[in-house]
């Protein structure tokens, strides 16, 4: 591109192009959440290093897990990934220059950006392939670059680049080096021998496939020969990224098989020599708009609020941030059983669950409260965080092992075991996780601060978090039931009476059940726990409890149950009444009044009543 205004639109379009990625990251996409869902941890030692190092691809992924822990920081986060596509950018234009006039090179580079937009709005998608692409790129560019030297000079590059390239990126690498070297070789077809290095880069190619597709991995060890060409995605975000990979070569082979018509013919030079300067300057103006138009248009397009949601909800209950919990809830359904959840932990921590549980739909009744007793890999970790709240820690710890097992590197498991072994006193054991988080450049403060303390234990009674989770700790161990959660509760209670957590969960999940004695014999709880009134869901109880049980005494001691609560339940019973205890058609006028009662979940959410039986995939 020559000329002062081709210049600046060189430099002010993919600047604003840029810029409106930023936003993006920023605005929108959010990579602290992308962090969260991919959980990346890098360590600065040398095993971890090697162990990349022992199959093909691993320095991609190593390299990946390197660029993502940054992404704990929102601002870091968005600088790489509007870095990496600018920097994917500028190497597919340096590749597609070799074949396409400058100014058309200038425009098509911004499509890599395009799918690069639209595939890390896909939060399960790492930067291994950025990673591939970057390299595969260098490597096609190098060899342009000597494209016009001996054929001994050619055969020796493509021999050592292949040799790295597999190594350390990959199949895929070999895939698209492959495809832009044959590529060139029959644009550049006038150099002697040409056929040779094209020969020869095939062969090469043909073999990886060979081992890649036919050759089982279990047999050639980690990731076998692929380098993880094809990640565990979900097929749209497989077709785009196909797409990704295969666009540069696609244009490069679109402008071999046109060019007898076009650069023979000299169709695209003259349209460039001959364009008068107002037709050019609009030309450029035009241009300047549309590329960040497009740009900002596939960012709305890519964007995907509920699948943001879905993982921000456990950031923001990670982060003890209770009312943005509630607020991404509502944009949620209620039915996943993660939403559901988290939505009465944070209730509890508003101190709400009592009073207000079944103003959201308990659709999985005592399983939506507790996740132990149907449990899947993604729930591992959010059963530890609710025992770990309730300060019953070695069942925080046993569900953090659980969940190691199946996210071996994840920081967030590392760090709960280690501090939950602090809690309970096995030093070793912590500090083992500790050490092993010291090597994270980004976690390494919050271990060295630990391990000081486990170095001079007469720092750790000076911690808080650890001073409150051990008055928490039960007096006794005992074994625990995952299938019965209320066991485990009620065996908390029974140990450490001051536990309200371990109180309210223990009588939600009582009127979950329709275990309403139980919820009777819990009101000796409350004036121990400072409960300056009866919650209002417990009155629901009480009320019904009453009504079911005229000779069963009920011992409030100094608490009574509210009028109000009590002319609800007239007005409920009186509704029934009118429909003559015609449950389904009583139904709709009960919802509008009581929707948000105990009594309207025991007769038509709970899968008790219901009969419902839980779908969720036991893994």
């Amino acid at each position: 591109m020559k000329g002062k205004a081709d210049r600046i639109v060189s430099m002010v379009v993919p600047a604003v192009f840029l810029a409106v990625v930023f936003c993006y990251a920023w605005y929108y996409l959010d990579p602290s959440v992308l962090y969260f869902r991919q959980q990346p941890l890098f360590l600065t030692e040398p095993f971890f290093l090697l162990k990349y190092l022992g199959y093909p691809g691993g320095m991609a992924e190593y390299l990946s897990l390197f660029i993502s822990q940054f992404f704990l920081s929102k601002l870091a986060g968005s600088i790489l990934i509007t870095g990496i596509i600018g920097l994917i950018m500028f190497l597919s234009y340096k590749v597609l220059a070799y074949f396409y006039p400058k100014a058309v090179a200038f425009v098509l580079q911004f499509l890599m950006g395009l799918f690069l937009i639209h595939l890390h709005s896909q939060y399960a998608l790492d930067f291994q392939a950025d990673v591939v692409v970057i390299f595969a790129f260098i490597f096609s560019i190098a060899y342009q670059r000597i494209i016009s030297l001996s054929i001994s000079i050619r055969l020796t590059l493509l021999f050592f680049s292949n040799v790295l390239l597999f190594y350390f990126f990959g199949s895929m690498a070999i895939f698209m080096f492959t495809a832009i070297v044959t590529i060139s070789e029959i644009y550049s077809k006038s150099r002697r021998l040409f056929w040779l290095p094209f020969v020869f880069q095939l062969l090469v190619c043909c073999i990886i496939v060979f081992f890649t597709f036919f050759i089982p991995p279990d047999v050639l060890g980690a990731d076998g020969w692929t380098g993880k060409v094809f990640p565990d995605l979900n097929n749209n975000t497989l077709v785009y990224l196909c797409l990704f990979y295969g666009l540069i070569s696609f244009l490069l082979l679109v402008k071999l098989i046109l060019d007898p018509l076009l650069e023979k013919s000299g169709v695209l030079r003259h349209f460039f020599a001959n364009m008068r300067p107002g037709i050019k300057s609009g030309v450029i103006f035009i241009v300047s708009l549309i590329i960040p138009g497009i740009a900002f248009l596939d960012c709305m397009m890519s964007y995907d609020r509920p699948a943001k949601d879905a993982i921000q909800i456990h950031v923001f209950a990670g982060k003890g941030e209770w009312s943005n919990v509630i607020t991404t809830a509502q944009r949620l359904s209620l039915t996943e059983r993660k939403v559901i959840f988290q939505v009465n932990r944070a209730l509890y921590h508003l101190g709400k669950l009592p009073d207000e549980a079944f103003a959201y739909s308990q659709y999985w009744g005592e399983k939506g409260l507790i996740l132990t007793s149907n449990y899947s890999r993604d729930v591992l970790m959010l059963c530890s965080d609710l025992y770990f709240d309730m300060g019953h820690v070695k069942a925080s710890l046993h569900w953090a092992y659980e969940a190691q097992t199946k996210q071996e590197q994840s920081p967030e498991v590392l760090k709960r075991i280690a501090i939950n072994n602090l809690i309970i006193g096995e030093y070793a054991a912590a500090e083992k996780f500790f050490h092993i988080l010291s090597k994270s450049p980004v976690h390494r403060k919050w271990a060295l601060h630990y391990l000081a303390c486990i170095q001079d234990t007469t720092r750790i009674e000076k911690e808080e978090l650890i001073r409150e989770k051990r008055k928490l700790l039960p007096r006794k161990d005992f074994y625990s039931n995952p299938q019965k959660p209320q066991y485990d509760l009620f065996m908390i209670l029974l140990e450490n009476p001051d536990n309200k957590m371990a109180f309210e969960y223990f009588v939600v999940t009582s009127m979950l059940t329709h275990d309403l004695s139980e919820v009777v014999r819990s009101v000796k709880y409350l004036d121990r726990l400072h409960y300056t009134k009866i919650p209002e869901h417990m009155e629901e109880a009480l009320v019904l409890f009453r009504t079911l049980n005229d000779n069963y005494p009920v011992e409030l001691g100094k608490y009574r149950v509210s009028t109000q609560v009590q002319k609800k339940f007239a007005r409920y019973t009186a509704i029934l009444a009118k429909y003559h205890k015609d449950m389904k058609a009583a139904q709709n006028e009960l919802y509008n009044e009581f929707g948000n009662t105990l009594w309207y979940y025991i007769h038509y959410v709970s899968p008790i009543t219901t009969k419902r039986e839980m779908q969720e995939k036991i893994q």
